[in-house]
């Protein structure tokens, strides 16, 4: 059976479990959408994008420190290769030469099952509607229902009714809630598989086997309006009155327009390191190895990769009770849930956890999990 699986930068270390998962079971090939503003985003590192659209090979476009770190993901793959965009905008004549490569290449080899990550979708996804719908068996996997408070645009929501209405033979949904989401707003129902997300083995690269420090308590990720990072700073504050000597780190880039009030990080120099940029694989890995548990304070989410990361790093996660979080979460086991928008039940599950140290016995709960880790299946069809 031959799979072609379309998917983007933005999404390889979800992408790379998925392949993992059904690189045995079929003929798998993999195209990677990259684009000048994805080139360095997620887990890939490329300074350089060639001035031509192409369709590239990970051997032609990784270098060879970042390529080493692929081989166990791309090993038995039929084929991988990279499309190649070179402008930011979806509409562009070079775009549509792109698309128009990856749309021949699909055509050529004629997949039984063309799976796409739908989180791939703008508008120059618009090409390849065509090459999608002539198979007969296109299957699309729905991360996020629906955009985030703060994140809202035009372009991706009518891309994504165009793709709502292609003829679709399956949905794969990382969750309950983001199934029962998407079909609230598209209200055509068809068939659907949950697919339990897996953890995101890729950043243990970069991890070599020493003592976890146990030495703060982190947030990482985009800073956006819907993550509540306000809330956990208005935490931090009644959390140092009793636990003056806690160190907490957010680590992440502020986006979409968002400007975090940091009058809370200017008053505690001392426990509160905002690290406002972009932060790479090794240092992330090791800011989540060495954190005693990461906190989610979002107040809207469907899944969200940081869960994943830090369970990949056997560390717990304290998070609010959105979304799938619940789906995800196990309470004590590998985490802890409290109420979204609530300053002071965050703030006390978080001295609860640093006076008990609960999250000890979670963190090897989940070493045990990454030890004996349980198949995940996937059907094919």
């Amino acid at each position: 059976m031959k799979v072609l699986f379309y998917t983007a930068a933005c999404m390889l270390d979800i992408s790379l479990e998925y392949i993992n998962m059904i690189k045995h079971k079929s003929q798998l090939h993999v195209l990677i959408e990259i684009t000048p503003l994805t080139k360095g985003s997620n887990i890939l590192n490329i300074e350089h994008l060639p001035n031509q659209p192409a369709l590239m090979s990970p051997i032609e476009l990784l270098s060879n420190e970042d390529l080493k770190y692929f081989q166990y993901y791309f090993q038995g793959v039929a084929s991988v290769q990279f499309v190649v965009h070179t402008t930011k905008s979806g509409l562009s004549l070079k775009s549509l030469k792109a698309s128009q490569m990856a749309a021949n290449f699909i055509s050529a080899l004629n997949p039984d099952i063309i799976h796409y990550e739908l989180e791939t979708m703008s508008l120059r996804s618009l090409w390849l509607v065509r090459c999608f719908n002539a198979c007969k068996n296109l299957q699309i996997t729905i991360h996020d229902p629906e955009q985030h408070p703060g994140e809202t645009n035009i372009k991706t929501i009518f891309a994504r009714r165009i793709f709502a209405n292609l003829n679709v033979q399956k949905f794969h949904f990382y969750s309950s809630y983001a199934k029962n989401r998407y079909y609230q707003k598209f209200k055509e129902k068809g068939p659907h598989e949950i697919i339990q997300m897996r953890t995101y083995s890729f950043y243990r690269n970069f991890i070599h086997p020493i003592e976890k420090k146990h030495a703060h308590i982190l947030f990482f990720g985009r800073i956006s309006k819907y993550k509540g990072v306000d809330i956990f700073l208005n935490s931090i504050t009644k959390v140092l009155k009793s636990h003056p000597h806690t160190q907490f780190i957010i680590a992440g880039k502020e986006s979409n327009g968002y400007v975090l009030e940091n009058s809370i990080i200017k008053n505690h120099p001392r426990n509160i390191q905002y690290m406002n940029r972009h932060i790479g694989n090794k240092e992330l890995a090791e800011l989540v190895y060495h954190a005693k548990f990461t906190v989610c304070p979002y107040i809207e989410a469907s899944q969200s990769g940081v869960l994943m990361t830090s369970y990949a790093m056997s560390t717990p996660v304290l998070a609010t009770r959105v979304g799938a979080f619940p789906e995800y979460v196990i309470e004590n086991f590998n985490g802890c849930l409290v109420q979204p928008n609530d300053v002071d039940a965050l703030a006390n599950k978080i001295i609860e956890l640093l006076e008990n140290n609960a999250y000890l016995k979670m963190t090897q709960n989940l070493r045990d999990e990454i030890d004996n880790p349980k198949e995940h299946t996937l059907t094919l069809r």
